[in-house]
């Protein structure tokens, strides 16, 4: 039986690595030289496959814009504080390759699932169900960018001060309030990892 690395590139590349899992290319590419030149290859669409099937990217997109993830703060007694918001729209960044942007979109992945958990129920790595929409975050980063522009500029006057005081730190692994209408739970998780809504007591006192 031949082994992977003999067959022809093309074949092995679009009939055999298109078709495998994030975690068998991971596999595949500690198996040999040949082979992890092959994966690694800057070339190559197989991790640009991947973001758009681990992270919902859609095919024609750029799928370089990546998310600096939050470091993994496995110690108790910081999980989910709510002085550090869990994203920046600052950390928005664009990949030097796809498997760059794979890389980060996946480590995002794992900090978002694990933030607030206790260090003995972690799970170091999610379900397929569990992946996050990577688009959803990234228009999020851009709505809550242009809502801190405005609200630094001259144009919005006092208000835009008495808003960004008001808003509280992004979470993550935040879930809708019950009493909410039914949505789209994906872009509420991306849209509350930057800011998860107002004070209402800072409100009151504007």
């Amino acid at each position: 039986m031949s082994s992977l690395d003999s067959l022809p590139r093309s074949i092995l590349t679009s009939s055999i690595l298109s078709y495998s899992t994030s975690g068998d290319l991971l596999g595949i590419r500690a198996s040999s030289k040949a082979l992890h030149d092959i994966v690694q290859d800057e070339d190559s669409e197989l991790w640009r496959l991947a973001l758009i099937r681990d992270f919902k990217f859609q095919r024609g997109t750029d799928c370089l814009q990546a998310i600096h993830p939050p470091p993994i703060n496995i110690n108790e007694e910081h999980l989910g504080s709510p002085q550090v918001p869990f994203l920046r729209t600052g950390d928005v960044f664009a990949a030097r390759s796809h498997f760059e942007s794979w890389k980060n979109w996946r480590r995002l992945n794992l900090a978002y699932h694990v933030s607030g958990i206790k260090v003995d129920e972690m799970i170091l790595d999610c379900d397929e169900g569990q992946f996050i929409v990577g688009p959803y975050f990234l228009r999020a980063a851009s709505l809550w960018a242009k809502v801190e522009h405005w609200c630094n500029s001259d144009a919005s006057g006092r208000a835009g001060d008495d808003i960004l005081s008001s808003l509280t730190p992004g979470r993550a692994y935040l879930l809708p309030p019950t009493d909410c209408p039914p949505i789209n739970t994906a872009a509420f998780q991306a849209i509350y990892s930057f800011y998860a809504g107002q004070d209402e007591g800072v409100m009151k006192t504007r």
